[in-house]
């Protein structure tokens, strides 16, 4: 479907791997946007009843079909997971850049299960995808970590 790349990355932090999924495109059409799909995904993996601190809750991050187009309040994302403090569905959306290069390394979104063994940022270019260590960005606040992140990749 136009607006989509029909794919989703699929992050496991417990495994430090990632997989490429594809979501067909009735799913796509069905269950529109950044929001529909996280919700959809949510109930399809059957994590309606899963502790939301626990490794098994996963977190969704989701585009719509108009992420990237410049289309005007189309540089949105959802974020979705089952929520801590109502023990159901939560939800949010942001904007800014990360919906459109989301769109442009080719993924609609990411889902993000497990638990790393420790602090770790995923480095996402194109098609490639690497765990980084981020124990040097433990402790910072958002603009020291910005900083670091802009001056070398966060790199320690």
């Amino acid at each position: 479907m136009k607006g989509y790349q029909n794919k989703i990355l699929e992050v496991d932090l417990s495994k430090a791997s990632t997989e490429t999924i594809s979501i067909e495109e009735d799913v796509l059409r069905q269950y529109l946007g950044g929001s529909g799909l996280a919700a959809k995904l949510f109930l399809d993996r059957g994590l309606q009843d899963v502790d939301p601190l626990s490794p098994e809750n996963q977190f969704f991050i989701m585009t719509g079909p108009l992420a990237g187009t410049g289309f005007p309040g189309a540089a949105r994302f959802a974020v979705a997971a089952k929520s801590p403090l109502t023990q159901l569905w939560g939800e949010a959306n942001c904007g800014g850049h990360f919906a459109a290069q989301l769109k442009f390394a080719g993924y609609d979104g990411i889902i993000v299960k497990g638990q790393a063994t420790g602090p770790v940022y995923l480095w996402i270019d194109d098609d490639k995808t690497e765990f980084r260590d981020a124990s040097h960005l433990w402790g910072k606040d958002v603009y020291e970590t910005e900083d670091l992140m802009k001056a070398g990749e966060g790199k320690g």
